[in-house]
């Protein structure tokens, strides 16, 4: 569902006009025109948005039902989030503007402050680490924990296998399951137990 029509949604629900709504949140008189033609809001608008009508970015963005209203942080610290996932991850920089189609000196840009992350972007990481924006804008939704970096590794790989791959891969993990239970071997807990 588009942005525009979630906001006309929350609007009618709660009774409010699309003047008052734009007044109370200092958006400019154009903004929602700009919405309606299908132009998205920006991060930043996204976020005074679900503050004012106290539901998640998520959910203007169609991807969940509303949760609690959380607190926001500023750009640096998204930064810091998206960063901090890379880094959990074991992917470079690199290999995410790669994988995710995303111009390849924007983390050094979002780093200086020189540029935000677009909507696009966080859609697109949040998408990749398996987590929502709203996490990735600081904003704290206790519930939502970004996947082991070797299932993310998986789940990632996963759509450049062809048929076979596919079954290869999942014919290895049955099989190996299926050892498991047959020895008596229980599941590692760490990748220590690997080892």
């Amino acid at each position: 569902m588009h942005v525009y029509s979630i906001i006309l949604r929350l609007l009618d629900l709660k009774k409010i006009s699309m003047n008052r709504f734009i007044t109370d949140c200092r958006f400019s008189p154009g903004s929602a025109d700009n919405w309606k033609k299908g132009s998205n809001p920006s991060a930043e608008a996204l976020v005074k948005i679900a503050d004012y009508f106290n539901t998640s970015v998520d959910f203007l963005l169609g991807r969940e039902m509303p949760e609690q209203k959380s607190i926001i942080s500023e750009t640096g610290r998204m930064v810091n989030i998206i960063l901090d996932l890379i880094k959990t991850h074991n992917v470079s920089e690199y290999e995410i503007t790669k994988k995710l189609g995303l111009s390849s000196g924007i983390f050094s840009q979002w780093k200086q402050g020189k540029q935000k992350p677009s909507l696009d972007a966080l859609m697109k990481i949040a998408n990749y680490f398996n987590t929502s924006v709203d996490f990735l804008l600081g904003r704290e939704i206790p519930e939502q924990k970004p996947m082991p970096a070797d299932l993310q590794h998986i789940v990632n790989s996963w759509d450049y296998l062809d048929s076979d791959g596919k079954d290869f891969v999942m014919k290895a993990l049955n099989g190996a399951k299926a050892t498991m239970t047959k020895t008596g071997t229980k599941p590692a807990k760490s990748k220590k137990d690997v080892i």
